[in-house]
């Protein structure tokens, strides 16, 4: 008796188990928006005509990002002392079909303000995307390059300039 009733208690848990719902992978959309992006890492490299113009590779806590539900991303300054975000910009954004890809309604605002002049100086457009190289519910990685030939006084060509950037957030 005491097997059977035994047996009888292991066939209930185990169905028990197996008729557990499973909870549905999270989207993309769900990671994205489910807390605030702390940055860990920047990395930039710029070339001019080929040549390596601008590196850098720095570890940083100083950038926040937060992706809402309806369409918008804020970007903050952080104060890694206290954790204290202050609001930088605000701007649309959305996931491509595949979900690969985020695309905002002006270029991003990530880079270092002095990179962002000598841009803006040189007449360069920034893309407004940029690719997801790893989403989980604990990281974040985007990463994008751009490519465009500029006019520099005094030289009678266009002069190829090359970015490639990368940006790591962590929970």
């Amino acid at each position: 008796m005491k097997k059977h009733l035994l047996l009888a208690f292991c066939v209930l848990g185990l169905l028990a188990v197996s008729c557990k719902k499973k909870q549905p992978e999270p989207t993309t959309l769900d990671l994205l928006t489910a807390h605030v992006w702390i940055s860990k890492q920047v990395e930039l490299n710029v070339t001019v005509a080929g040549t390596p113009a601008f590196a850098e590779n720095r570890q940083t806590d100083s950038l926040a990002l937060e992706f809402k539900r309806e369409g918008t991303a804020i970007f903050y300054q952080r104060n890694p002392a206290n954790g204290a975000l202050t609001e930088v910009s605000r701007q649309g954004y959305s996931l491509s079909a595949d979900e690969k890809k985020l695309e905002f309604t002006n270029p991003l605002p990530l880079l270092p303000p002095a990179l962002q002049a000598q841009i803006t100086l040189l007449g360069i457009k920034l893309p407004t995307s940029v690719d997801i190289e790893k989403l989980t519910r604990d990281e974040l990685i985007l990463k994008g390059s751009f490519q465009q030939n500029v006019t520099v006084p005094n030289i009678p060509f266009p002069v190829p300039v090359a970015a490639n950037y990368r940006f790591s957030f962590t929970k």
